[in-house]
């Protein structure tokens, strides 16, 4: 094995340039829209905590599209030694 990798030139991930960032991007938002609709239907089988639960639903909904540009923004400041 250790012959053949001296031939074999190291594969470049598929997460790095736009395509990583757009899959990136994707796969936040998708897992944040799925949540929120795991606690609207939370909020439709519980009868006390209804209309909470229906705000945190509205409001993970739309962290599902700010989270992601929001903490790239943080971690790029973060790096760059500038604290927001």
């Amino acid at each position: 094995m250790d012959a053949m990798s001296g031939f074999v030139p190291e594969r470049e991930s598929e997460f790095t340039g736009l395509k990583g960032t757009l899959l990136k991007y994707t796969g936040c938002t998708y897992a944040l829209v799925i949540a929120s609709q795991f606690i609207e239907a939370l909020a439709l089988s519980v009868g006390d905590a209804t209309g909470a639960l229906f705000a945190a639903s509205r409001v993970v909904f739309v962290a599902a599209f700010v989270a992601y540009p929001a903490g790239a923004c943080i971690a790029r400041a973060m790096r760059s030694g500038k604290h927001v």
